[in-house]
């Protein structure tokens, strides 16, 4: 059954990647990117990932490596599952927030750049944008 019409991969493509993935390490985790890239394909288009993970969750190769089981342990009911000094947790959340908020900002920048007919501008901020996020030396 063909699971993902764009990239043309079967079920059977997908339980061929996870068998050669685990033969060859069997400790090794084994993702939809990574079977993806195990059959030398990209996603295009997402919409066969449902179906791709299902197909994916019929192999019995699949499971998880026995060393790795039982790290990650539920949280209980209004319990905190990251531990951690608060303050530093509030912290690291505040500079993420402001992270994303930069990246949002260019992006919203370079489409209204784009919609105003600065075109050839956008391109140019969007050409290099790891030197506009990178931290500032002083």
């Amino acid at each position: 059954m063909i699971v993902c019409s764009c990239q043309n991969i079967s079920d059977r493509d997908i339980h061929a990647a996870i068998d050669w993935m685990r033969a060859s390490d069997e400790g090794t985790i084994i993702t939809p990117g990574k079977v993806y890239h195990a059959l030398g394909k990209t996603p295009e288009c997402g919409g066969c990932m449902k179906l791709f993970v299902a197909s994916m969750r019929t192999n019995s190769k699949l499971e998880v490596p026995f060393e790795l089981r039982g790290l990650k342990t539920p949280a209980s009911r209004g319990e905190s599952a990251m531990k951690g000094d608060t303050k530093v947790i509030e912290y690291l959340n505040k500079a993420l927030r402001v992270e994303l908020t930069a990246v949002s900002q260019f992006w919203l920048h370079y489409r209204l750049q784009q919609d105003w007919g600065y075109g050839k501008l956008a391109r140019r901020c969007v050409r290099n944008p790891s030197k506009r996020w990178s931290m500032p030396t002083s």
